[in-house]
């Protein structure tokens, strides 16, 4: 647990700092510039975890697979309910959702792929 406390504060971070950017209306312009620019660090530590994480035995690779399954299907999930919500109840869909849905989905293969083209 010692060893995993960065990246749990770095994740708290990044979850609190969205929360304060999710409805910034409130907030003074000098304090949604601080806040976006702490989101965007963190967010780059958060990535700088993500992507230098190793599994060192079997069970840790599958603690990782796991992870990441759970963190693919929830994102496509929050997507999709997005699109079909905006489709059904607004009758237009935000860009913003289909172009992440499209990312979420093409950057699944492009992983799987250069996973399998790698090891």
């Amino acid at each position: 647990m010692k060893q995993y406390i960065s990246e749990i504060i770095v994740t708290a971070l990044l979850v609190i700092l969205a929360a304060l950017l999710w409805n910034p209306y409130w907030m003074p312009m000098g304090a949604l510039y601080a806040v976006l620019v702490c989101f965007v660090v963190v967010l780059g530590g958060f990535i700088a975890f993500v992507w230098r994480e190793r599994g060192g035995d079997e069970r840790e690779v599958l603690i990782r697979q796991v992870a990441s399954r759970v963190a693919h299907m929830s994102g496509t999930l929050v997507f999709a309910v997005g699109i079909v919500w905006q489709t059904l109840v607004l009758h237009a869909v935000d860009a913003w959702l289909v172009a992440g849905f499209m990312i979420t989905i093409l950057a699944k293969a492009v992983g799987y792929a250069y996973g399998r083209g790698r090891y």
